[in-house]
């Protein structure tokens, strides 16, 4: 009786260890993608200035190579957020990713 009692309260303290570290795991998730969508917004804004900048330029070969360094930013974030929120991290790097055939 007495080990029924030791193995129903090491069972017991078990579990709820292991409910309390997944708590804390998803926490830390949540407080990372909040983070990620804050800079993912700050980064964004930034990226808006940074073309009303060139197209002040009226030189177009300035402007295009802005456009395509914004797309680039923009599909990484993209890409970033994507992987974080479907909670999966690939071996792939970005890099690696940007020139693989894109998945829209």
């Amino acid at each position: 009786m007495p080990g029924n009692a030791v193995a129903g309260f090491g069972a017991g303290w078990f579990a709820m260890k292991t409910s309390i570290a997944s708590a804390n795991a998803a926490a830390i998730l949540l407080s990372g993608l909040k983070m990620i969508g804050d800079l993912n917004h700050h980064v964004r804004n930034a990226l808006q200035s940074i073309q009303l900048s060139a197209y002040s330029t009226q030189d177009q070969e300035i402007i295009a190579s802005v456009g395509d360094s914004v797309q680039r930013i923009e599909w990484a974030l993209r890409e970033s957020s994507r992987t974080m929120k479907e909670g999966r991290i690939e071996n792939q790097t970005l890099t690696e990713r940007a020139h693989s055939p894109r998945r829209n």
